[in-house]
């Protein structure tokens, strides 16, 4: 019988100490801390010799049509990617909107222009929208196949012509001696 009440002892023991340290590691999950390593400082917009983004003017056509714009410092030796540091403006907000991160939704037809800032150096981007009142089908052009099971792409059809390509990654999913199972 003491061996019994000895085991008893030892299993709620055990049972404390994992509720214990559960509590701990839920504890350190709750606490707002920084992980160290993954952030990288921004730099100052001293050390900024210029800015440049891609794409240098938008055309949006359509109301479900968008763009990202990607902004960069040029910085001595290298670039950084300042996207969802800089202050972006657009002219007439009528047109176009703009979110923290870079992405241009269209609001309206017309022309306006974005500028970007970074302390003191800015950069502007045109931006152009139309048919935006108008309700255009969704097409997908020569890049989509009729069916789904038709989704077979390979690497020679990478360097291939836009025509290659399309016809390749269209062949069926049977043909292709690397695929044992359906792909979806």
């Amino acid at each position: 019988m003491n061996g019994s009440r000895q085991r008893w002892l030892y299993c709620l023991a055990g049972a404390l100490l994992f509720a214990a340290c559960q509590r701990a590691a839920a504890d350190d999950l709750t606490k707002n801390k920084s992980a160290k390593g993954d952030t990288i400082a921004m730099p100052s917009p001293a050390e900024i010799k210029a800015l440049d983004v891609f794409p240098p003017s938008v055309a949006l056509k359509g109301i479900d049509d968008s763009q990202q714009l990607v902004v960069s410092g040029q910085l001595p030796g290298r670039k950084q990617d300042l996207t969802g540091e800089v202050k972006y403006e657009v002219a007439d907000p009528g047109i176009v909107r703009i979110s923290g991160s870079g992405r241009i939704l269209p609001l309206a037809n017309g022309n306006t222009t974005i500028k970007a800032t970074y302390g003191d150096k800015t950069i502007v981007v045109s931006v152009s929208t139309e048919a935006c009142d108008v309700n255009l089908p969704i097409n997908f052009g020569t890049r989509s196949c009729r069916s789904s099971r038709n989704w077979v792409a390979t690497a020679a059809a990478a360097t291939a012509s836009p025509a290659a390509r399309t016809a390749s990654s269209c062949r069926s999913w049977a043909s292709s001696p690397k695929l044992t199972t359906r792909p979806w």
